[in-house]
C-alpha cells in the first residue's frame, strides 16, 4: 500500500520547514520519525515507486543548476564526470586529475557506499573533518519603507560532510571573454531530524 496523501504532504512540508525536530520553535518543526516506519513498511513496489518519483526530481537538478547559473548560459567546457564503475567515485586522485576537488569527512563515500551516521554518532575528530559554511536565508537586500537595507535572515552555520568543487569555463555573452568558474556542491548531514 502506498504512502497516504497526508504522509506524502508531511514529506513535502519538511522540504520547506527544515527546522530540526525538537529545536525551537517545536510547534512548527516536522517530525519524520512516524513516517520513517511507514516508508519502511511499504511493499517493495510502493517503496521503489516513491524512490523513483524522488529520483525523477533528482535528475532535474542539472537543469535547475544550469538555469540558476548567475554567469549565464554559455559554459564552454566542463570536466568529464562520467564513470564506468561506481567505485570510481571514491578515486579522489582520478577526480583531481580531471580538475574536480572532493573533500570533507565523507569524501570517499558515495551512493553505493553510503555512510549512515549522524551528528549524534560522529566523533569530534570526524566533525573536524567537515566544513562549516555560513548560510543566510532569506537573503533579501531590498530596502524597507524607511530606506534601510536589511542584512537578510538569520545566519546559520551548516555542517558540510562532503564538498565537491567542479571547474567550468564559460563565455561572457557581451565581451566574449572566457572565464573560469566553479560549481561547489556541499552535502549537509541529517543531524537532528
Amino acid at each position: 500500500m502506498p504512502l497516504s496523501d497526508g504522509q506524502l504532504q508531511t514529506l513535502r512540508n519538511k522540504l520547506t520547514n527544515q527546522t530540526p525536530y525538537g529545536e525551537p520553535p517545536p510547534p512548527e518543526a516536522i517530525n519524520l520519525a512516524p513516517i520513517a516506519a511507514a516508508v519502511t513498511a511499504l511493499s517493495p513496489e510502493d517503496r521503489n515507486a516513491l524512490i523513483q518519483a524522488a529520483g525523477d526530481n533528482y535528475d532535474v537538478i542539472s537543469t535547475f543548476i544550469r538555469g540558476m547559473n548567475p554567469y549565464g548560459e554559455q559554459p564552454v567546457m566542463f570536466p568529464n564526470l562520467s564513470v564506468d564503475d561506481d567505485e570510481e567515485y571514491e578515486d579522489l586522485a582520478e577526480w583531481a586529475s580531471r580538475g574536480v576537488e572532493v573533500a570533507g569527512w565523507l569524501r570517499k563515500n558515495y551512493a553505493g557506499d553510503a555512510k549512515e551516521e549522524s551528528d549524534a554518532t560522529m566523533t569530534l575528530a570526524q566533525k573536524h573533518e567537515c566544513f562549516y559554511w555560513d548560510f543566510r536565508f532569506p537573503d533579501d537586500p531590498t530596502p524597507d519603507g524607511a530606506g534601510n537595507v536589511p542584512k537578510g535572515g538569520p545566519m546559520r552555520n551548516i555542517q558540510i560532510t562532503k564538498a565537491i568543487r567542479i571547474p567550468f569555463v564559460y563565455r561572457q555573452a557581451t565581451s566574449g571573454q572566457l572565464l573560469l568558474g566553479h560549481l561547489v556542491i556541499g552535502y549537509e548531514g541529517a543531524g537532528g531530524m
